[in-house]
């Protein structure tokens, strides 16, 4: 009687945190949408697509130490999470600066270090080969 109380305690508690654990539980997805390597080639920043639900996807970027595999659920390399974003640029900025280019900043997180470098936000998209901001292009 006891045995089949515990395995009854065991499945409630493997329901609950899979359902607590966030954009990282077992049923989630994560889809890689870019990689950009540092200039000295230590870190990769990540910014992927992170799906648990229908309702529910969440743009991530990721700061990992090159020799690091990519993992979704190593929540402390997350440097950047939010909601339904429309786009979303990356570009290091020398070896020790990520810049984060994003349309929106309603963020979830927003980290301003991470390892030993520095993370900073622009709110207009522009690429380092396009000195045209999303706000130009939808004025023109």
């Amino acid at each position: 009687m006891h045995r089949d109380h515990a395995v009854a305690l065991m499945g409630v508690v493997s329901i609950v945190l899979a359902s607590t654990s966030g954009c990282y539980g077992v049923f989630c997805r994560a889809e890689v949408i870019k990689e950009v390597n540092s200039p000295d080639g230590r870190y990769i920043a990540t910014h992927y697509e992170s799906a648990c639900m229908v309702d529910s996807i969440d743009d991530v970027v990721k700061v990992r130490e090159s020799h690091i595999a990519f993992n979704p659920s190593r929540r402390s390399d997350n440097v950047y999470v939010e909601s339904w974003m429309d786009q979303l640029e990356m570009e290091w900025l020398g070896t020790g600066e990520l810049r984060i280019h994003v349309k929106s900043v309603d963020a979830v997180l927003k980290k301003d270090n991470s390892h030993d470098l520095r993370i900073t936000y622009d709110d207009q998209i522009s690429t380092p080969h396009d000195s045209t901001t999303m706000k130009d292009r939808v004025e023109q």
